[in-house]
């Protein structure tokens, strides 16, 4: 899936992001409250989107829920189906879920809340970028046109509701900054980490 000439820098990539996880969790692990980026954030966004703009957005950011997740789950295995892969097929089938598990057990472990819930990392937006990240790794695999027209069109559509939704949490105190970037972090580092782990068990 990841060619040998990326597989090094994808791996160091996913380390740092994994970082940046703990990292995040570290900095405000037990906390209540925002940090100087969220502020400015969501200050930014409160100043910039209408409330006539913020509805259309949440309507797109329903999207990301778990039922139209659990669809866009199955038609990303789907995809990886067509490729004819059976490491793509695992991969969309082990990676969204196991990044969403990981977010719901760091979540208490940290014990950075917002609303009176476990906030960081964000579990729709680790849940949104894992599948954007999966169909990402399938773009690198060279295919028919059409499959690639779709895999292009998969991970626009991703792409757009996951922007669309993390807008959104901002912007209505749901979520904040710094448990998006997490959550983001968190999926692209479980997605390639088991890219990596199925591509060495189809070579070995």
């Amino acid at each position: 899936m990841i060619t040998r000439r990326v597989r090094r820098p994808a791996g160091l990539a996913a380390i740092a992001c994994a970082l940046v996880v703990l990292a995040l969790g570290a900095r405000h692990g037990g906390q209540a409250g925002p940090g100087g980026l969220d502020l400015a954030v969501e200050h930014w966004l409160r100043t910039h989107i209408a409330d006539q703009q913020l509805r259309i957005l949440h309507g797109i950011a329903e999207l990301g829920d778990r039922s139209p997740t659990m669809a866009a789950t199955a038609l990303v295995t789907s995809i990886g189906y067509l490729s004819g892969r059976w490491t793509h097929v695992l991969l969309a089938a082990l990676a969204p879920a196991t990044a969403i598990v990981l977010s719901q057990l760091l979540k208490p472990l940290i014990g950075r809340t917002i609303n009176d819930y476990w906030a960081l990392p964000s579990g729709h937006t680790t849940g949104l970028v894992a599948l954007l990240a999966v169909v990402g790794v399938f773009l690198l695999h060279r295919t028919n046109i059409y499959l690639s027209v779709l895999r292009g069109l998969a991970f626009a559509g991703l792409g757009f509701v996951a922007t669309a939704m993390v807008v959104v949490m901002i912007r209505l105190h749901l979520h904040y900054t710094t448990d998006v970037v997490a959550g983001a972090c968190l999926a692209f580092s479980a997605v390639i980490g088991i890219a990596l782990l199925l591509d060495r068990l189809d070579e070995g």
